[in-house]
């Protein structure tokens, strides 16, 4: 199969468009063919080899779409033809990847491939982060920081779904429009507004859930956020797990199933708030 291989770590320009092996399904497994991959953080971050040793060459991609070509022994669930997306366990810039079947699910007919593959880690991350860690509630305020993010756009739109009011920060007006359109209360532009000033105007001086991007890069935004937004009852980080260890599918190139590890933690001191670290590597794009 054809794939984007690297040979040593680095950045993209390490890719090589070049032959690797077939990765072939084990029990358990699905193998598709690949017709979008989605590209995030994590992915540019494991090809740097800056989270664990990776073995060499290595084909990165994570989140995948596409047609099943075959089914390990034990898959009952879908069929060759299948449309599905899901994260690969081998390398999913590549012709053809593996996936656990429990990973393997229908794509709806009215979604593209490229919007398919454009699901896993974002919304999956947004959905654990929002459901399983911070428990949002119809009627709660909820503030998704770096709005204009892969993350942020999931976030985004699960909220609203959940009936919470939704307040973004973005970096520019524009994101600030199109976080609007999906369905954002309040967008600000931290660039530009004070943005603890103008979520405590929002809120009355109070919220409820706060969503925040765990990234380097915001240092300064992640530290007011952390000072000035003392009365929000739940906050919620993504972050990188670098714990996480990539798995092997059949003969192909080892990848990664996206395995990012959260943990709840309480603050004593500061009542009823919570500090809920999600599962992270919010998709490509920021704030």
């Amino acid at each position: 199969m054809k794939s984007m291989r690297a040979h040593q770590f680095g950045g993209p320009e390490q890719l090589r468009f070049e032959d690797a092996p077939d990765p072939q399904p084990q029990a358990g497994q699905v193998q598709i063919r690949v017709r979008a991959a989605g590209i995030n953080p994590a992915d540019l971050v494991r090809l740097a080899g800056r989270l664990q040793p990776l073995p060499l060459p290595y084909i990165p991609g994570t989140d995948v779409c596409g047609e099943v070509e075959s089914v390990g022994a034990g898959v009952t669930h879908v069929k060759k033809g299948d449309r599905v997306f899901g994260r690969a366990l081998s390398g999913g810039y590549a012709e053809k990847t593996c996936l656990a079947a429990i990973e393997a699910i229908q794509l709806p007919a009215k979604l593209s491939f490229e919007e398919g593959a454009a699901i896993p880690i974002p919304f999956y991350t947004a959905y654990r982060a929002l459901h399983h860690k911070a428990n949002i509630k119809s009627g709660e305020t909820a503030l998704i920081s770096a709005g204009g993010g892969g993350v942020g756009v999931a976030a985004i739109q699960l909220a609203k779904v959940a009936g919470a009011r939704v307040l973004t920060t973005v970096g520019s007006w524009e994101k600030a429009e199109r976080t609007r359109t999906l369905g954002a209360d309040l967008a600000i532009n931290y660039r530009e507004q004070d943005f603890v000033a103008e979520v405590l105007k929002a809120t009355g001086n109070k919220g409820d859930i706060g969503q925040r991007t765990h990234r380097g890069d915001r240092h300064r935004h992640r530290q007011v956020t952390r000072r000035d937004l003392s009365r929000v009852r739940r906050i919620v980080e993504r972050r990188l797990d670098p714990r996480h260890e990539p798995r092997q599918c059949g003969a192909g190139d080892p990848g990664d199933g996206g395995g990012h590890k959260g943990a709840l933690c309480r603050r004593p001191a500061q009542g009823d708030r919570q500090q809920v670290i999600s599962p992270g590597g919010s998709a490509a794009g920021d704030g």
